[in-house]
């Protein structure tokens, strides 16, 4: 492991690993494990006991001078000595695992519906089948995305608590759940909140046992781009290191690379050594629900594969488990060890993504219609805020991304059902939605979230009010240029300069992702080759060379809009794309992966 995750140290507050002792269970497995210590050493001092006995049964001389003088040889003292010392090491051993097993007792986490959350607590899930070895009882609970909500509810902890549990972990989640902690704390519920959302900042961290959060006021930490499944390693991290098994933290980076791509956080820093490390060992994942998923989505053995095939590969059926109301099948894939049950789950989540997709371009077409067709005069608008009647809750966020994506404006889409709007926001890179959104806040029931995506729920009739407000916001911090379309590019390449060489070279900059783009090139002086190839009537794959008629393989993703309308690749082309290699039968191929092209 590097030194990076080797020598960083969570942000802890109020963390006290032996605070009220007696509070928690003494868990079965650690009494039986403490017993049979006891009775071992006990044993070691009534072995020399039993082996005279032995001895005498041969003889038939038994006396108290034969028993005084058995004992008195230096060969029997120097073997009691000898087996009680390690006897006494092994029974201090018993106590101090007793008393650490009743003190750790990690009994319940919960997650949101993200990517993130739920591989957070299958990070967990592994983790804690370790501490159940030396007998911490857990279980786990994952809200539902609809009825639920996202966070902490006090329902769920009234529920644990029913059931004897005294320790609930949040992940990715509960920052600003003061309500339902405050009744945890008045209830003697202890909460530990990992979480890396934007805490209140009139109310600042929430009344828990102890919260782990690198944006939270005050906190030295250095890196504050840890995603949420980050914050959850960094606790798991510090309970293997207080075990002694502090080298076993290097087999959670797959699962936890995963989420940080997922999440979509910046790959600088630390999260690009979780990152790095995590996928490089990906071709050595043992867990039978990994490896199913890897083989669901197309990623072979795991060898080679990059940020780019965990973000649009892995990610996204994870992701659509919570959208399609399927989250708790994420959780049962990766504790699964049967192959053939991992199969089967990973199978399901597949068909969910398949669902998710569909259910995606029908809200995106809806919304996009819903924009284009109001009267308001688009242009003028900083920020969409769209809403239509019972559009899936679980895709809204994509569509929001997509829709900024294509107007380049701030977006926010709204599913009304009985006066209820639920939402979510997605920006631009120029504006802080989480600061726009502060500036409403009198008008939500509900919101948070980071810099550039957020959740809402609002009344509908406060809609207008919102749109509004929002866009007043947004015209106080953007500028006409920043909701211009452009394209960013780090250099222009002569077509006889675009190699596989550079392809390869261009690897050792993984991994890419927000934060670190891979780089943008452009071209000119292209042409086609052939008719372009339409692939899943969405995509496009080129042929294209320049002078020197050396053919070049592209392929432009979405470039094909819903009414089938194929952009025209005729004349002279002028090409900007990023170079991208793939692996098939064990091959390495350069691809160029087109952004945006302009023919003349």
């Amino acid at each position: 492991m590097s030194e990076a995750v080797k020598k960083s140290r969570p942000e802890y507050r109020n963390i006290h690993f032996f605070k009220d002792l007696p509070r928690y269970r003494m868990p079965l497995a650690s009494i039986v494990s403490f017993a049979h210590r006891v009775s071992g050493f006990i044993l070691v001092l009534l072995l020399p006991v039993i082996l005279y006995m032995l001895d005498l049964s041969l003889t038939s001389e038994v006396s108290f001078e034969a028993l005084k003088g058995f004992f008195s040889g230096w060969f029997v003292k120097l073997l009691i000595l000898v087996i009680s010392w390690g006897y006494l090491q092994h029974f201090c051993s018993g106590i101090r695992h007793l008393i650490m097993d009743t003190h750790v007792g990690l009994d319940k986490d919960s997650a949101r519906k993200s990517s993130v959350g739920v591989l957070a607590v299958s990070l967990f899930l592994t983790a804690l089948v370790a501490l159940k070895l030396l007998g911490a009882q857990t279980g786990f609970h994952v809200p539902h995305r609809f009825t639920e909500g996202y966070g902490i509810q006090q329902q769920a902890l009234e529920r644990a608590r029913s059931e004897g549990y005294k320790l609930v972990i949040s992940v990715d989640c509960g920052i600003r759940a003061h309500d339902p902690l405050y009744w945890a704390r008045d209830n003697g519920l202890d909460v530990i909140i990992t979480d890396h959302h934007l805490p209140d900042d009139e109310a600042g961290a929430p009344p828990a046992f102890a919260v782990l959060n690198p944006n939270q006021a005050g906190c030295s930490y250095p890196d504050k781009n840890l995603a949420g499944v980050g914050v959850a390693f960094k606790l798991v991290h510090a309970l293997f290191r207080e075990r002694g098994r502090e080298s076993q933290v290097e087999a959670f980076l797959k699962v936890v690379a995963i989420g940080t791509v997922a999440d979509v956080a910046k790959l600088t820093g630390e999260n690009r050594t979780i990152v790095s490390l995590g996928l490089q060992d990906l071709a050595k994942a043992s867990n039978p629900g990994l490896r199913a998923l890897m083989e669901v989505a197309g990623c072979g053995d795991g060898k080679g594969m990059t940020a780019y095939d965990v973000g649009f590969r892995l990610g996204p059926r994870i992701n659509a488990a919570g959208r399609m109301d399927a989250a708790k099948a994420v959780v049962e894939l990766f504790d699964t060890r049967d192959r053939i049950e991992a199969l089967r789950l990973a199978e399901h989540l597949d068909a969910r993504n398949e669902e998710r997709k569909l259910a995606q371009q029908q809200i995106f077409e809806l919304a996009m219609t819903e924009f284009n067709s109001d009267s308001r005069d688009k242009l003028e608008s900083y920020v969409a805020v769209i809403a239509g009647p019972k559009w899936h809750r679980g895709v809204i966020g994509i569509a929001a991304s997509k829709i900024a994506e294509r107007i380049n404006r701030p977006c926010v889409v709204l599913s009304v059902e009985d006066g209820v709007a639920h939402g979510s926001a997605r920006s631009i890179e120029a504006y802080h939605l989480l600061n726009g959104l502060t500036a409403c806040s009198d008008l939500f029931d509900k919101f948070g979230g980071h810099s550039h995506a957020a959740g809402i729920t609002l009344k509908e009739d406060r809609i207008d009010e919102l749109r509004r407000r929002l866009n007043e916001h947004a015209a106080t911090c953007l500028s006409e240029e920043d909701l211009e379309p452009s394209i960013n590019v780090d250099l222009e390449l002569r077509p006889e300069s675009v190699t596989y060489q550079l392809a390869m070279a261009l690897r050792a900059l993984e991994p890419f992702g927000a934060g670190n783009p891979c780089p943008t090139f452009c071209t000119r002086g292209l042409r086609s080759l052939s008719e372009p190839q339409v692939i899943k009537e969405r995509h496009l794959k080129l042929r294209l060379a320049g002078q020197q008629n050396r053919p070049l393989e592209a392929i432009w993703f979405n470039c094909i809009d819903s009414d089938g309308q194929t952009p025209d690749v005729k004349g002279s082309i002028e090409l900007a794309y990023t170079i991208e290699t793939n692996v098939w039968n064990d091959e390495i191929r350069m691809q160029l992966n087109v952004q945006d092209l302009r023919c003349s």
